[in-house]
């Protein structure tokens, strides 16, 4: 009688433990899936940061690429300036020396 007292209570320990460790492994498992859904909504997340930011070098470039055009031809025109006025500098001296030579005749 003992022993089947005891066989049962061991039997009964057993299923209790194999029930605590099922409640367990559905509980792993659970957060497993919603460790894979985090991480793949992540995943896509990540994909459409990237291709923004691809999207904004790319636009970010053109964008430059003109300022820099609009600078270089504002860099020319400031240049071809500033050579006419050297230049008018340039025969204004002789003319103004060649009119003070004739005044002072």
């Amino acid at each position: 009688m003992f022993r089947t007292t005891s066989t049962r209570a061991l039997a009964r320990a057993i299923k209790n433990a194999g029930k605590d460790v099922e409640a367990r492994g559905d509980r792993e498992m659970t957060e497993g899936i919603a460790g894979v859904a985090v991480s793949d909504a992540a995943a896509q997340r990540s994909a459409e940061l990237a291709a923004a930011s691809d999207a904004l070098a790319a636009k970010g470039a053109g964008e430059l690429k003109a300022v820099a055009k609009a600078a270089a031809v504002a860099g020319g025109a400031e240049i071809a300036e500033g050579a006419r006025a050297f230049g008018a500098g340039q025969t204004a001296v002789p003319t103004g020396e060649a009119l003070a030579a004739r005044a002072g005749r």
